[in-house]
């Protein structure tokens, strides 16, 4: 699985133990937050524990957070721009 950005970035998503655990927790947070700053709050602790286990780029899920958070700003219309593809197999 992959994760692309806004900037059009692709990310290999697939070395995140637990894969399908931390993307269903992701996408239920991203559906569900009446606001950026909500989601971030609600996904914080799950980011920092997967960054926590991973040996390679532990930095990958503060990335995939911080890209959903810019796509919840642009849907709520706080900042400009088109909202990244996300997950995709």
């Amino acid at each position: 699985m992959k994760y692309i950005c806004k900037d059009g970035i692709y990310h290999d998503i697939s070395e995140i133990r637990d894969l399908d655990n931390f993307v269903v927790s992701l996408k239920i947070a991203y559906y569900n937050a009446i606001s950026a700053d909500s989601f971030y709050s609600m996904t914080n602790r799950k980011v920092i524990e997967t960054a926590g286990v991973l040996r390679g780029n532990n930095q990958l899920p503060f990335i995939i957070q911080n890209d959903l958070t810019n796509n919840l700003r642009i849907r709520d219309g706080e900042i400009s721009g088109e909202i990244s593809r996300m997950f995709v197999d």
